[in-house]
């Protein structure tokens, strides 16, 4: 079953939403490859909620360093 998304996205942010969840979730299993784990229950609530912090950190942190870029080049500038 595909992801269902509202009809209100637009195509391009939609391509954009699940390349980002692809990109993720390649992130998970690289690190769970890389931590030789054998087992992984994404069925327990800890495991789920895990999963959904631990992929938006990466993207908070990009978002952060981002601001903080542009806001120091309006500093320069101004």
């Amino acid at each position: 079953m595909p992801m269902m998304l509202p009809a209100t996205v637009p195509p391009l942010e939609r391509d954009l939403l699940l390349s980002a969840a692809l990109v993720s979730l390649a992130l998970f299993g690289a690190s769970v490859s890389c931590a030789d784990i054998k087992t992984v229950d994404v069925s327990t609530p800890k495991m789920f909620m895990g999963l959904k912090v631990g992929a938006m950190l990466l993207y908070w942190f990009s978002a952060m360093t981002m601001k903080s870029v542009g806001s120091y080049c309006v500093y320069l500038l101004c």
